[in-house]
């Protein structure tokens, strides 16, 4: 029984021994078979990722434009008014500031009660109507279209016209070292809703008209209610363009630099 034990155990032994070797001779295969296949897979697998990778790379290049040239886009569009005011002569926005033009006589008469038939335009329109001017300068026969335009009257009693003359004083007599305005033209800031912010405001009448030499308002519409709250020189490009624009609607052969 003593001797039966060991050679048991170590014909046991000798047995596990080689099936040890059989496992790890099928084990080295398989683990070579492996790391061939890994290999194989890796370098299949680099090739696929790489292309992927590429791909990748490339489709977030063009997501990366697409959202950028997105982004310019709404930028754009958010810098464009949206016209939801006034009417199909002088298209106004009812949300931010307009600009309008207006000459220092006709400025002074929002004040009073006195009429003088001023006229105001829109900035956006002389702008539309300049770049229709230099594109037609080399042709002698071409005639633009007149600009049609607002009249603006204040709004309330004498004391309150008077009152809101104090709050916008400063536009009468103006630093001209701060400033290369005319003294002629300006520009007003209109809004729809009323500035709760300030003082500096004077509620005005609006009224579109097509332009008529006799200055007579005519062929547009009442256009309610709004805010004066700003009055500043134009100037620079904008006094340019305006004088432009203006001479070609008087007919005086000015080619608005004076």
């Amino acid at each position: 029984m003593s001797n039966i034990g060991p050679i048991s155990t170590a014909k046991e032994a000798v047995e596990t021994a080689s099936e040890m070797e059989r496992e790890n001779g099928c084990n080295a295969s398989a683990e070579s078979a492996e790391e061939l296949n890994a290999s194989t897979s890796t370098k299949r697998k680099l090739s696929v990722g790489e292309k992927a990778e590429i791909i990748t790379s490339t489709s977030a290049d063009e997501t990366q434009n697409t959202k950028q040239a997105k982004t310019e886009a709404e930028q754009t569009l958010e810098d464009k008014p949206v016209f939801d005011d006034g009417d199909k002569l002088v298209p106004l926005i009812s949300k931010g500031k307009n600009v309008m033009y207006g000459w220092a006589d006709g400025i002074m008469s929002l004040f009073s009660r006195e009429e003088i038939g001023a006229h105001y335009w829109a900035k956006h329109m002389i702008y539309a109507a300049r770049d229709v001017i230099l594109k037609n300068l080399d042709d002698p026969d071409w005639e633009g279209d007149p600009v049609p335009y607002v009249s603006i009257k204040g709004v309330g009693s004498i004391k309150d016209l008077v009152a809101a003359e104090v709050q916008f004083e400063d536009w009468k007599n103006p630093d001209k070292s701060k400033h290369e305005g005319d003294g002629w033209w300006w520009e007003l800031n209109l809004t729809r809703q009323e500035p709760l912010e300030t003082t500096k405001k004077l509620k005005v009448k609006l009224e579109s008209s097509e332009w008529d030499n006799e200055g007579y308002i005519w062929g547009g519409k009442k256009l309610g209610e709004w805010w004066l709250t700003d009055i500043v020189p134009a100037q620079g490009d904008s006094l340019k363009a305006l004088k432009m624009v203006h001479a070609r609607i008087y007919g005086d052969g000015s080619d608005g630099e004076d």
